[in-house]
C-alpha cells in the first residue's frame, strides 16, 4: 500500500542562485586594491509598465509598444555594484558579496555574487 504524506510544503523557501562574474584586474590594481563598479545581470522579469503584455495604452493611442520591455513583456535589470577590492590579492582569488546574487523563492534567501580575480 502507498502512503501520500500531506505534510510535504510545495512552497518551501527556495534559496536564489549564486552569480559567478569575471573581474581582470591590472597588477597594480592587485597590490594597491581600491573600489570598482561592476554591472550584475540580474534574471529576467515581468514588466511592470505593461504588466507583461509587451504593449501599453497611452491617453490617446491603444496598444503602443512598451518603451521598458520593447514590447518582449519582460525585462532583465542591471545593477550597478560598488565593490572594495583589499589589497594584496592575486589572480584566481574570489571574492563573495552576500546576498547580491539571484532572488530567493517563496521567502527564500538571496544567492551570493562570486567575483572571480583575474589578471589583465
Amino acid at each position: 500500500m502507498d502512503t501520500i504524506n500531506h505534510n510535504i510544503n510545495l512552497f518551501e523557501p527556495i534559496s536564489g542562485e549564486d552569480f559567478v562574474i569575471d573581474l581582470e584586474l591590472s597588477s597594480q590594481e592587485f597590490i594597491s586594491g581600491g573600489e570598482k563598479e561592476i554591472d550584475v545581470v540580474r534574471e529576467y522579469r515581468t514588466c511592470e509598465s505593461c504588466q507583461g503584455n509587451g504593449y501599453v495604452n497611452l491617453q490617446f493611442r491603444k496598444n503602443v509598444e512598451c518603451s521598458i520591455c520593447e514590447g518582449t513583456g519582460v525585462f532583465q535589470p542591471v545593477d550597478r555594484l560598488r565593490i572594495t577590492i583589499p589589497p594584496g590579492l592575486s589572480s584566481g582569488t574570489n571574492l563573495r558579496i552576500m546576498g547580491e546574487g539571484g532572488i530567493g523563492e517563496h521567502g527564500g534567501r538571496p544567492g551570493n555574487l562570486y567575483i572571480c580575480l583575474k589578471s589583465l
